[in-house]
C-alpha cells in the first residue's frame, strides 16, 4: 500500500489543479459567450445537472458525441442518432447547428422509416417541437432556427416532399381548427386566441404585423405559420440582414399568394389550396427590398423577379384577374421573361407546356375546376368559364408531362372537373365553407 500513496498523492494534486482551473476557464466561456445565451441557471433540472457536472468539459463530450452521431449517420441508424442529438442539446444547449440537426434529423430522417402516415405526423411534429419550443428559449436570437422551422412548415408539412403530403396538411388543418376554429384572429373568444397563441407559440404582436401588412391570414395552413417564423427570423437578424432569413421570407410569402387561401375545407381530407391575389404586390415588394440587402450578382435576383412576373401574369389570367394580370406580363416581356405578344398566348403557352406548374399543380388545377363551378352556380357563367377553360388546358399540359416521365395513373381531366362541381354543389347546399379568390 505504501508503494502506491505517491501515485494517490499525483492523482489528488493533478485533480486539485484541474479544479482550480475550471473556474478561469469558466469565466472565460462567459466572456466569449454570445450575448443572446440564456441564463442557465433557469434551465430545466436535467440540463442544469449537466452543465454542473461536467463544467468547461462539456464542449469535449458534446465533440464526442457529435463523432459517435456522424458514424451512425453514415451508417444510417437515425433512431440512435436522435438519442445521442438529445444528449448533445442537453450539453451545448445554445449551439444552434446542434438543434437544426436534431430537428431535421426527426423530421426527414426517422419519419420517413415509417409506413403509416399518422407515425410519420409524429416524428415530424417531434422535430417541429424540438424548434419551436426548445431551440428558440434557448437561442432567440438566432436567424437560422427561425429559417428551420419556416422551412419545415413550408417544405415538410405544405409541400410535397413525400407520398404522405396530403395526410401532413389535414393532420395539421384539424389539429388547428381543434384550437382556433376558422382559422382567424379576428372575433375569436380570448380564451380560444391565447390558446392558440401559447400552443403554436405565436407572438402576438408579430401576427398583427402579419395582418397589417398582408391583411387576415388562415392559421390552419402550414403557409401562414411558415411565414410567420421566417418573419421572426429576419427580425432576430436585425441590422444585420441574413440571406437564409429573406429567402425564406419571400419563398412564404410567394407560397401564400399561390396556395394561401382555402377555397374548400375537406374533413378527413387536405383542403383545397388556392390563390390570394391581393398579396401578388407584397411578394414582389418583397424580393425588391431584399434584392437590395442582398446586392450580390450571384443571387440573380432581376431573373427571380422576372419569372415571378410571369408566373403571377398566368395565374391571375387563370382566375380572370385581367386587369392585374396585364400589369404583371408587361413587367415580365420587359424583363424578358416572356416573349409572346399578348397574355393569352402566354397563358395558354404555359398551360399546355406546364412550364409554370409546380409541385403544387393538384391544388391548383382543384382549386380552379372547384372555382369555375362555384362562378357558375353564383350566375357568373364568363368567369366559371375561364376558370374551367384554363383549368383543363393546366392538368392536360401536367398530365402529358407526367405520362412521358412514366406516370400513367392520373385522373382525367373530366374527372376533376366533375369532383370541382361536386364539391362546389356541397358548398352552395351549406356543407362548406369555400372562400372567394
Amino acid at each position: 500500500m505504501r508503494k502506491i500513496r505517491p501515485a494517490w498523492g499525483v492523482a489528488l494534486l493533478a485533480f486539485a489543479v484541474a479544479y482550480s482551473m475550471t473556474r478561469p476557464v469558466s469565466l472565460r466561456r462567459a466572456a466569449l459567450r454570445p450575448p443572446h445565451e440564456p441564463d442557465l441557471s433557469r434551465v430545466p433540472p436535467s440540463v442544469a445537472l449537466v452543465t454542473v457536472l461536467l463544467g468547461g468539459f462539456r464542449g469535449l463530450a458534446a465533440d464526442l458525441l457529435w463523432f459517435r452521431a456522424t458514424s451512425l449517420q453514415d451508417e444510417g441508424r437515425f433512431l440512435e442518432i436522435a438519442q445521442l442529438a438529445d444528449w448533445i442539446t442537453r450539453l451545448e444547449p445554445t449551439l444552434p447547428e446542434v438543434w437544426s440537426y436534431h430537428a431535421w434529423n426527426m423530421a426527414y430522417n426517422i419519419s420517413v422509416l415509417f409506413p403509416n402516415p399518422l407515425d410519420r405526423w409524429r416524428w415530424i411534429c417531434n422535430g417541429r417541437r424540438i424548434l419551436q419550443e426548445d431551440a428558440i428559449r434557448f437561442n432567440p436570437a438566432s436567424p437560422r432556427l427561425y429559417a428551420e422551422l419556416s422551412w419545415l412548415y413550408y417544405h415538410k408539412i405544405g409541400g410535397y416532399s413525400d407520398p404522405a403530403s396530403d395526410h401532413y396538411l389535414a393532420f395539421f388543418f384539424q389539429e388547428v381548427e381543434e384550437v382556433l376554429p376558422g382559422g382567424r384572429m379576428e372575433g375569436i373568444p380570448p380564451a380560444h386566441l391565447s390558446r392558440f397563441l401559447e400552443v403554436f407559440r405565436i407572438g402576438g404582436e408579430t401576427a398583427r404585423l402579419m395582418t397589417d401588412r398582408w391583411g387576415e391570414m388562415d392559421w390552419r395552413l402550414p403557409e401562414t405559420h411558415a411565414l410567420y417564423w421566417a418573419l421572426e427570423g429576419t427580425q432576430a437578424a436585425g441590422e444585420a440582414p441574413d440571406i437564409r432569413a429573406d429567402r425564406l421570407l419571400y419563398l412564404t410569402l410567394m407560397a401564400c399568394f399561390f396556395r394561401g387561401r382555402i377555397a374548400l375545407p375537406r374533413p378527413g381530407q387536405s383542403p383545397i389550396r388556392g390563390l390570394r391575389p391581393e398579396l401578388a404586390g407584397a411578394v414582389l415588394e418583397a424580393l425588391e427590398e431584399i434584392a437590395l440587402r442582398h446586392p450580390d450578382p450571384a443571387y440573380r435576383w432581376g431573373e427571380i423577379i422576372a419569372y415571378f412576373n410571369k408566373r403571377a401574369a398566368f395565374y391571375l389570367y387563370c382566375y380572370g384577374h385581367d386587369e392585374l394580370a396585364e400589369l404583371y406580363f408587361e413587367r415580365a416581356r420587359r424583363a424578358g421573361a416572356a416573349t409572346e405578344a399578348t397574355l393569352y398566348e402566354m397563358a395558354v403557352r404555359a398551360a399546355e407546356e406546364a412550364t409554370m406548374a409546380g409541385a403544387d399543380y393538384w391544388d391548383q388545377t382543384m382549386a380552379l375546376f372547384y372555382e369555375a363551378a362555384r362562378r357558375r352556380l353564383g350566375g357568373d357563367e364568363k368567369g366559371g368559364a375561364r376558370c374551367a377553360e384554363m383549368g383543363r388546358r393546366f392538368y392536360e399540359g401536367v398530365r402529358a408531362r407526367l405520362v412521358v416521365m412514366g406516370v400513367d395513373s392520373l385522373p382525367s381531366a373530366d374527372a376533376l372537373r366533375m369532383e370541382g362541381e361536386r364539391l362546389a354543389c356541397l358548398e352552395k347546399n351549406g356543407e362548406g365553407e369555400g372562400e372567394d379568390p
